[in-house]
């Protein structure tokens, strides 16, 4: 065994809430330190194997480091990005709750149930979220059942509520209403008798009552029209395709090959799938609307792509939150190589407050997430689509290019598929 000095690791300040365990970063990798050895069972098993293959808990095995006052330590696999439940979907809310019902069904064969579902215990594993607190998986009793039942309704209940959504911290998911605890208690009465097997069914049967997709909005069939390239002579049509947009996006992907792209109001990721199924980006695609995001996560998920499908509104990106702050900022959690914003910043001029465009804020918002250059779209105010529009009397393309080079040390041209849209190019 090999004694880990304090000096040399980083604790991550959520689990300070729990005595027994400590989750922390040593040379760059998660680990986590506990004080009994009820895990080496579990982890070391053909069940718990199986779970991992499956993506419904993180890879984990155990080490022969240790800790002052901890004498078993585990290895996680490191997950990146580091997302955040509040800017999840409904779907993949609930598919956190699918994924513990469904790690539950294999490990309490084994005598073991993961007890505390709680959102912030979930991470996404490229394009789908698993479960992380591996600590939270206790030996099987009827108290930790009970503590399941709880843990889980309260969930439940916080997606069908949206409070994800309204909240803008842990608190206010992590913590039912006395409501909640009422209904709760009447529900674990009638629960607690079942077989384990019936309860997950009997659960299951109460993550579908809530449904995965939210209203349509006049965005959310956008993209319905657009197929992806398949082949490499796809790929070369698209160099020479008609709709320059289209062309100018594929020609600027393929000369710059970014590691990592954010994609600013991504829609349902069509322009994100291409960077990353097509150029080997690692993409972290944005938008506010949640049928357009269903599409694009349900496409990720099925062609195991590498796009990461948020909800959030690039003009009110979540800040640090937590009890402690343990979950960072976005600009610090989804920091890119590159970004990308098609058809976004007359959308965020249309509506901003006071009568004034804020290009100077989304410049400085985009700069943050960025670090060598940013592809964004300009539609000039006499296109046909904005004709109508109300938009400020400062929209203009002189005020747009001027509040991003306060940011950016160059930029250059490109076209778009029509004389009123142009790209551009800002490299720091």
């Amino acid at each position: 065994m090999k004694l880990i000095g304090t000096k040399e690791i980083t604790i991550y300040p959520g689990s300070y809430g729990n005595f027994d365990e400590r989750v922390f970063h040593y040379k760059n990798d998660v680990y986590r330190a506990m004080k009994d050895d009820r895990l080496l069972e579990l982890v070391t098993s053909d069940t718990f194997a199986a779970a991992v293959e499956r993506k419904l808990v993180v890879p984990t095995t155990p080490t022969q480091l240790r800790i002052d006052g901890y004498d078993y330590v585990f290895k996680h696999k490191t997950l990146i990005p580091h997302s955040c439940c509040l800017e999840w979907i409904r779907t993949m809310r609930l598919d956190c709750l699918r994924k513990v019902i469904e790690l539950n069904r294999l490990i309490h064969h084994v005598g073991f149930i993961a007890v505390d579902v709680h959102l912030f215990n979930f991470m996404l594993d490229k394009n789908q979220p698993v479960y992380t607190d591996v600590g939270g998986i206790q030996r099987y009793s009827e108290g930790t059942k009970m503590g399941f039942i709880r843990s889980f309704l309260n969930v439940l209940n916080s997606i069908k509520k949206n409070v994800v959504e309204k909240g803008s911290d842990m608190q206010n998911i992590a913590i039912p209403t006395l409501y909640n605890r009422l209904f709760n208690k009447l529900k674990i009465m009638r629960l607690k008798h079942l077989a384990t097997e019936q309860l997950l069914d009997r659960l299951i049967l109460g993550i579908d009552t809530i449904g995965d997709v939210t209203p349509t909005t006049e965005w959310s069939h956008y993209g319905d029209s657009r197929s992806l390239p398949e082949t490499s002579e796809d790929c070369e049509a698209m160099k020479r395709n008609e709709d320059a947009k289209v062309a100018t996006v594929y020609r600027v992907f393929d000369a710059m090959r970014p590691k990592t792209l954010i994609d600013f109001g991504c829609n349902d990721g069509y322009f994100s799938f291409l960077a990353a199924d097509h150029f080997g980006a690692k993409v972290i695609a944005c938008d506010i609307d949640e049928v357009a995001l269903y599409k694009g996560y349900c496409r990720a998920v099925k062609n195991d792509s590498s796009v990461y499908f948020l909800k959030m509104d690039v003009m009110k990106p979540i800040r640090a939150t937590g009890i402690m702050d343990e979950c960072p900022a976005a600009w610090n959690r989804l920091n890119c190589e590159a970004g990308f914003a098609a058809a976004l910043s007359h959308h965020v001029a249309r509506y901003s407050k006071h009568g004034n465009v804020t290009f100077l804020r989304l410049a400085k918002i985009l700069d943050a997430f960025i670090e060598k250059w940013l592809l964004i779209e300009f539609i000039h105010i006499d296109d046909i689509h904005l004709r109508n529009w109300k938009l400020p009397k400062n929209y203009d393309r002189d005020n747009f290019i001027e509040s991003f080079m306060q940011f950016f040390s160059e930029y250059e041209k490109c076209p778009s598929n029509a004389r009123t849209r142009e790209f551009f190019l800002f490299k720091k």
